[in-house]
């Protein structure tokens, strides 16, 4: 940080000052120095660390001339953790980052960098999920970025209304044609900056948002759900069992995801990633215990959307490789306890 005093700034003194606290320890011990120490100045063999934050102990101090009274004790009760880094930077071809992935082919292709795009919202189409000149000047530039992966690039709603943005990307035969021309688009930058483009490898994301869903300006969000949820109803407007997804619109909606494979392929993707994560529809289901039918309940049933999903996709013929980016993970929103804690930053 730019307000990080001087004598703190060496070449292996580094500091991590988001949400931490700066201490002190003696590496060879792995000891915090307390408030006696510090004030006593005692910082032979010493060098910065990181302390993980707690509230109301951000106070700072002058490393060359001690705490100057201020009270640093509770630095001693906090485990500290040793930053690692590099004594120096590689850089060109010895960068870990553009060393080749030999052991794994997408498409046929093998990746011989480490750099990857990763998928965003760009939320600048049109009103219909087409591409525009804006969509069109990023694509242009992950080809120009170097990376060989464009690991979706682009997150694409497989339906209209299973977008999160009403200028979000839409995948489906009236846009075969848009999609298809990023695709050139990047290859091309990439061929002309680089020399060729054999080893870029491009995928496309699918999604449906769920609870996210959002489809129309200025409007209320439109939630689509696996189950209704106990936390998170309220804060997402669903207040009827009309919104959470029947059996019959599943099993349409994974006709709909091997459709926008199909899609993909023929638009001259490599490979599709399934958005299996981040609270969107498909990760939901993981946590559907309380949904009767075939996918709620069990652990089989709970994740017999994605097997199906990916089932409708190989069986329909179409050749494009698949990849599942997966949240294996619920977390009950986190509330500290007012007696307990103190407020922090958002």
């Amino acid at each position: 940080p730019e307000d990080l005093p001087e004598d703190l700034r060496g070449e292996r003194q580094r500091c991590i000052h988001r949400w931490m606290l700066r201490g002190r320890i003696h590496r060879s011990r792995g000891e915090v120095l307390g408030n006696e120490r510090i004030q006593r100045g005692w910082f032979e063999g010493t060098e910065l660390v990181e302390v993980i934050h707690q509230p109301g102990f951000g106070r700072r101090f002058d490393a060359a001339t001690g705490a100057r009274g201020r009270d640093l004790a509770p630095l001693g009760r906090y485990k500290p953790r040793v930053m690692p880094c590099d004594d120096a930077i590689l850089v060109g071809s010895a960068s870990p980052l553009a060393q080749p992935v030999a052991d794994i082919a997408i498409n046929g292709k093998r990746l011989t960098n480490r750099w990857a795009v990763q998928p965003m919202e760009g939320w600048d189409g049109t009103t219909d999920g087409g591409v525009t000149d804006e969509v069109r000047r990023r694509w242009r530039r992950f080809g120009e970025s170097g990376a060989k992966l464009i690991c979706g690039g682009e997150a694409m709603a497989v339906r209209p209304d299973g977008r999160a943005n009403p200028h979000q990307l839409v995948i489906d035969d009236a846009h075969r044609a848009g999609l298809a021309e990023l695709c050139r688009i990047a290859r091309r930058a990439h061929r002309e900056q680089y020399g060729g483009a054999d080893d870029l490898v491009i995928g496309f994301q699918l999604t449906h948002s769920g609870r996210f869903c959002r489809t129309r300006e200025n409007q209320p969000p439109e939630p689509r759900v696996a189950y209704r949820h106990p936390l998170l109803d309220r804060k997402f407007g669903v207040s009827v069992d009309a919104q959470v997804m029947t059996d019959t619109e599943v099993e349409s909606l994974i006709g709909e995801y091997a459709a926008a494979a199909r899609i993909a392929a023929e638009a001259g993707a490599d490979f599709v990633d399934l958005k299996h994560c981040h609270g969107y529809l498909l990760h939901e289901f993981l946590g559907a215990h309380m949904r009767p039918g075939r996918y709620g309940g069990s652990f089989e049933n709970r994740t017999r959307i994605l097997r199906e999903l990916v089932a409708a996709i190989r069986t329909s013929g179409t050749r494009i490789d698949l990849g599942v980016r997966l949240s294996a993970f619920d977390c009950v929103p986190f509330k500290p306890d007012p007696a307990g804690s103190a407020p922090g930053k958002p």
